[in-house]
């Protein structure tokens, strides 16, 4: 892996990871197209830590507000923790069930066939309805099934989750963070998965390791906030047109 690869390899992984388009379906496409990614888990692991510091850095203040409530005692924040416990359950029991199944549609003409059900959600979320409507367990549940179906590439984790939150009514800025707030076990997790999976370390220079992994992050807190001001003007469902082109040039190359 060269310098220029650990950089493109974390851009992507940065902008993808939180914009609803599929980080997993671009990377299938440009392993397919680019050819310059390669089977070094150890260099996936530093690139989702560099998009899981993006996270806690954009939302520091927030989560350092929720711990503190949560050691107070505070039933508001209690229970928040309690709805993100709640949602993370159906995306971390697939991925441990069933991820060396999922690795069997690594393939482009799958992630062409789930980015077409990824636009159709963002497009469906233009027709929804912003009555404020609190989270709820059984929402947050509906939100943590869509969230697995994620783990699919091509499938968008932040387009599902926010995409069914705005449809249920939830208010789009409790919708966008409740959304990222999920993404951190999720990463977490995704990076259990890696370590597992390695069978041994596979060489590669700590350079790029750092250069992903800065890459990531950075790319990953300007993405995030990209998103939520796009939210904010509604215009989320127009990432549907994008996926949807991106599909469309997959089933015509292949």
């Amino acid at each position: 892996m060269s310098l220029f690869d650990a950089i493109i390899l974390g851009f992507i992984q940065g902008v993808t990871e939180f914009l609803p388009i599929s980080s997993s379906g671009h990377l299938v496409i440009g392993n397919h197209f680019l050819k310059i990614f390669n089977d070094n888990i150890l260099f996936e692991v530093f690139v989702h830590l560099g998009t899981l510091v993006a996270i806690l850095y954009f939302y520091r203040f927030d989560i350092v507000e929720i711990l503190r409530g949560s050691l107070n005692k505070d039933k508001k924040y209690l229970e928040y923790v309690y709805l993100l416990m709640l949602s993370t359950i159906p995306a971390i029991s697939v991925g441990f069930l069933f991820n060396n199944q999922i690795k069997n549609l690594y393939d482009i003409g799958w992630v062409s066939m789930f980015l077409i059900i990824t636009g159709l959600v963002l497009f469906l979320s233009k027709f929804s309805n912003q009555r404020s409507i609190a989270l709820s367990p059984f929402y947050v549940l509906i939100i943590g099934v869509f969230q697995a179906f994620a783990i699919l590439p091509g499938i968008s984790r932040s387009g599902m989750t926010i995409g069914i939150a705005l449809l249920l009514g939830v208010n789009k800025k409790d919708a966008s963070k409740f959304s990222f707030f999920m993404a951190i076990p999720v990463i977490l997790g995704a990076v259990l998965l890696e370590l597992i999976n390695i069978s041994d370390i596979q060489s590669v220079q700590v350079i790029n390791l750092f250069i992903g992994f800065l890459v990531a992050a950075l790319t990953g807190y300007f993405s995030i906030n990209w998103l939520i001001k796009i939210i904010d003007r509604l215009y989320f469902w127009k990432f549907s047109f994008y996926v949807w082109l991106v599909s469309f040039i997959i089933i015509c190359y292949a």
